[in-house]
């Protein structure tokens, strides 16, 4: 009977914890509280998931298998495992990014880039290094050990196939993001500014977004004579306002681009004045300041509502820079009558009382002055 007494009050026990009620913002992760569903913001690969070792050893699987049939030396089966490839790639999550094969897979695709007799060869290729390159940007390294930026410079100039071009375009912007040193030393600003007129919207930015990736690069005058002067004539024509052409947008990276090269260029220039010299006749060569000058003719004085106040901010910064890089810069300014621009400039805002109402215009007043002062002394 005791035995049966003691079984009955254990087993109460135990109903009783059952039914006992947490306590207030009780939660199994230290310092989160369920109600507030913080523990939700947990990265999931911080959370055992049984499922992950198999998926571990199926992807080692897979792509050893790839690996091997890459090599096969066949084309059409070559073809046939990068389209299977590709779909799984595209279906891939980030854990797949740090698989040691991942970067072999890549140098074996890269192989195929030069097979251009068989150009849908080559669009699977790259289309796969491309989502190789997603699920781990440093894999680009790989890139510039085998010298495939060569390769896929000499595809743009040699390959009239669309969907290729938009692929390399594709993949050149991928590799700026954190080797863009890497395609400035092997000239793609030139090579990609060259086509651009050739591409579509999106494209057209995606040339333009690697090329201010790769602008934060140029550090010396050397470094843009070599790489950056050859493009000068289309960077400057891209900085040309056309109504109902120009994208306002693509535009203001485009000053943003200008400015990141002379800034940068000035920083380190200081003592090299034939440098800056040479530098300010560039510039004034190819109607970079006359372009600045319409562009701000149509803001302030035509009240063109389409272009961004912060453009306009850039454009009065990258004129204040040049002033202070050469005489040539204050010279070629006064000959095309900016100064009346900038006092119309001062009026209008003065006079209209937006210095401290509008955004868009606050804090701006010192570079106006600045630059009038530049260009008066």
């Amino acid at each position: 009977m005791e035995s049966n007494n003691v079984n009955n009050n254990n087993s109460n026990s135990f109903n009783n914890m059952n039914n006992m009620n947490p306590p207030p913002n009780f939660s199994p992760f230290i310092g989160m509280n369920p109600m507030n569903n913080n523990y939700a913001s947990i990265p999931s690969s911080f959370l055992f998931n049984p499922n992950n070792l198999m998926n571990k050893t199926n992807s080692d699987s897979f792509l050893l298998k790839s690996l091997e049939k890459l090599k096969s030396g066949d084309d059409m089966d070559i073809m046939s495992e990068l389209i299977s490839l590709c779909e799984y790639l595209s279906l891939s999550d980030g854990v797949l990014g740090t698989n040691p094969n991942l970067g072999k897979l890549l140098e074996e695709i890269c192989k195929n880039l030069d097979k251009t007799y068989l150009p849908e060869l080559v669009i699977y290729s790259l289309q796969c290094m491309n989502y190789i390159l997603d699920l781990n940007p440093r894999l680009a390294s790989i890139l510039r050990k085998n010298n495939i930026i060569v390769k896929l410079t000499n595809l743009i100039n040699t390959i009239d196939d669309v969907t290729c071009l938009d692929s390399i375009v594709t993949a050149f912007e991928k590799i700026s993001l954190n080797n863009a040193i890497l395609l400035l030393e092997n000239n793609v600003f030139y090579t990609l500014l060259n086509i651009i007129d050739f591409l579509g919207k999106s494209q057209r930015e995606s040339v333009i977004k690697c090329c201010l990736n790769i602008s934060y690069n140029v550090l010396n005058y050397k470094q843009y004579d070599v790489y950056i002067k050859p493009a000068s004539n289309i960077l400057s024509n891209l900085i040309q306002y056309r109504e109902g052409i120009t994208d306002a947008k693509i535009l203001e990276k485009i000053i943003d681009i200008y400015f990141n090269i002379v800034n940068n260029l000035k920083a380190n220039m200081k003592e090299e004045m034939a440098y800056s010299n040479q530098l300010e006749s560039e510039l004034i060569k190819y109607n970079y300041f006359e372009n600045f000058y319409d562009i701000l003719t149509r803001y302030f004085i035509e009240r063109d509502k389409k272009l961004n106040p912060e453009l306009i901010k850039k454009i009065l910064i990258n004129i204040q820079i040049a002033c202070g890089l050469s005489p040539l810069a204050v010279d070629k300014y006064l000959s095309i009558n900016l100064l009346n621009i900038l006092v119309e400039v001062i009026n209008f805002e003065f006079s209209n009382n937006q210095i401290n109402n509008n955004n868009s215009i606050d804090n701006t007043n010192s570079t106006f002055l600045t630059v009038l002062i530049m260009l008066i002394c």
